[in-house]
C-alpha cells in the first residue's frame, strides 16, 4: 500500500507523517495480525483505534514475524539446493561409479552451489529492520 492510498483510506481529519507511515507500512507488510485479504482495511482500522502508539507496540512482533519468514525462505532455498545436489550426485553415480571425470564434474558443480549458498548467507544479514 502506498502512502497516498493509506491517507485516502483514513479520510478527512487524519494526518500521518512519512516517518510514521514507514512504521505503519512495516507492520502492514510483516505482521501476521494483518491478513493478506483485506489487510489494507485492517491496518487503517488499527491505526484509527490506537494511533501510532498501537502501531509502535506492534513493531517488535512484526520484526519477529519478518525474521521467521526470512528464515523460512532461507531454509526452503537450502532444501532446494540439497535436493539439487542429491539429484546431481545420483545422476553422476548412475553414469559411472568409478569415473574420475564424473566425480570431478560433480565436485565443480557442488563448489559452485556452495559459493552461491555462502552468498545467500551473506545477503541474509543485509536485511534492514526498522
Amino acid at each position: 500500500m502506498m502512502y497516498n492510498e493509506f491517507c485516502e483510506m483514513l479520510g478527512d481529519g487524519w494526518t500521518v507523517s512519512m516517518d510514521d507511515y514507514k512504521k505503519i507500512e512495516f507492520v502492514y507488510t510483516w505482521s501476521k495480525l494483518i491478513p493478506d485479504f483485506l489487510g489494507k482495511k485492517k491496518i487503517v482500522e488499527l491505526f484509527k483505534v490506537g494511533g501510532m502508539e498501537l502501531i509502535e507496540n506492534l513493531i517488535p512482533a512484526a520484526k519477529i514475524d519478518q525474521q521467521i519468514e526470512l528464515e523460512e525462505n532461507y531454509i526452503a532455498n537450502i532444501q532446494t539446493k540439497v535436493e539439487k545436489y542429491q539429484k546431481i550426485a545420483t545422476e553422476l553415480d548412475e553414469l559411472s561409479e568409478n569415473s574420475d571425470v564424473y566425480w570431478e564434474k560433480a565436485s565443480e558443480l557442488l563448489d559452485k552451489e556452495l559459493d552461491e549458498m555462502e552468498k545467500l548467507e551473506d545477503l541474509r544479514y543485509w536485511f534492514v529492520i526498522i
